[in-house]
C-alpha cells in the first residue's frame, strides 16, 4: 500500500509539474491595451520623453480602444517606430504571460548643446547622436556655439568619421565634449564653447573672466591638463581676476595675457618650479 500510494504521489507532482510548466511558458497570441506597463531609465535625471507619451503611442495601434488587442507581429512593428525616436536609445517591448504589454525605454544622455550659425539648436550625446530640443525640458551641459553650419540630422554620418576629407566641426567638438564629460571638474568648469571662423576654440569658464583660448580639437587631453596645472599652480600670484586670455595652443607652452600682465612659461616644468615670472607689458 505504501509503495502504491509513493507511486501515486510521484505521478501527481509529476503531472502538477507539467501543467505548471505548461502555464508558465505559454505565448499569449495578443497583448491587452488595457494594461501598458512603461519604464523609463533617465541616466541623466532629466525627462525627455514621459511615460505617458510612450503608452499614447501604443494606444495609437489600439486604434484608442483599450478593449482592442495587439498581436505580437503588432507590437514588433511599435517597438521599430519607439527605436526611431531620436531620444530613445535603447527600447524593448514585450508582453507578459497575463497578455499585458510591457515597455522598457532608456533615454539618450546629451552631453553638449549646439547653436548653430542659423540659430538652429539640438544635442550631441555621449555616444555621438543628434538630439531635437524639446521645448522645456532642457539639459544642464555645456553650451557650444559660432561658426557651425551642420544641422540636426538623424543619422550622425559625421560622427567618428575616419576619413579626414569629411570630418566636420561638430566630429570635433564631439570628442572635446566627450573629454570634458568624463571630469566632474571640467564639467563644473567649462560652461561654453565658441567656434571661431578658422575653426578654432575657445572655452568659456564658469569662474573667472579669462576666455581659455583652446586652439584646434588636436592634443586635447595634453591642453587640458596644462591648463589644469595653470589652475593649480598659475592662479595663485594674481587670482581669477588677472587674467583675460589663457592660451594652450603652444606645444610645452601655457600664454596668459591680462590688462597689465604676460606670462609666457617655456615649458611645464619651468611653470611649475615658477610661477612668479611675469613681464610687465
Amino acid at each position: 500500500m505504501k509503495k502504491i500510494l509513493n507511486i501515486s504521489f510521484i505521478i501527481l507532482l509529476s503531472a502538477g509539474i507539467i501543467v505548471l510548466l505548461g502555464f508558465v511558458n505559454r505565448d499569449p497570441a495578443n497583448g491587452n491595451c488595457n494594461n501598458i506597463q512603461v519604464k523609463i531609465v533617465r541616466p541623466d535625471g532629466n525627462m525627455y520623453i514621459s511615460e505617458d507619451e510612450v503608452r499614447d503611442q501604443i494606444i495609437t495601434y489600439c486604434n484608442n480602444d483599450a478593449t482592442q488587442e495587439l498581436s505580437i507581429d503588432k507590437i514588433a512593428e511599435i517597438e521599430d517606430n519607439l527605436k526611431k525616436n531620436p531620444i530613445i536609445e535603447k527600447c524593448d517591448i514585450y508582453m507578459d504571460v497575463n497578455g499585458s504589454i510591457n515597455a522598457n525605454i532608456k533615454q539618450r544622455r546629451p552631453i553638449g548643446r549646439i547653436i548653430n550659425a542659423m540659430n538652429e539648436s539640438f544635442y550631441l550625446d555621449e555616444n555621438g547622436y543628434m538630439i531635437p530640443a524639446i521645448v522645456g525640458r532642457p539639459a544642464r551641459v555645456v553650451a557650444v556655439s559660432g561658426h557651425i553650419y551642420e544641422s540636426f540630422a538623424p543619422n550622425p554620418y559625421y560622427i567618428e568619421n575616419d576619413s579626414a576629407a569629411a570630418i566636420s566641426i561638430l566630429d570635433e567638438l564631439y570628442h572635446i565634449i566627450k573629454y570634458i564629460d568624463k571630469y566632474p571638474f571640467w564639467k563644473s568648469q567649462i560652461e561654453q564653447i565658441y567656434v571661431t571662423n578658422q575653426k578654432k576654440f575657445i572655452l568659456i569658464p564658469k569662474v573667472g573672466t579669462h576666455e581659455i583660448h583652446f586652439g584646434f580639437a588636436d592634443h586635447i587631453e595634453g591642453k587640458f591638463k596644462k591648463l589644469e596645472l595653470f589652475y593649480q599652480k598659475g592662479m595663485t600670484r594674481d587670482g581669477w581676476a588677472g587674467y583675460k586670455e589663457v592660451d594652450l595652443q603652444f606645444k610645452n607652452q601655457i600664454i596668459c595675457r591680462g590688462a597689465n600682465v604676460l606670462y609666457a612659461p617655456q615649458t611645464e616644468t619651468n611653470f611649475i618650479q615658477d610661477t612668479t615670472n611675469l613681464i610687465i607689458q
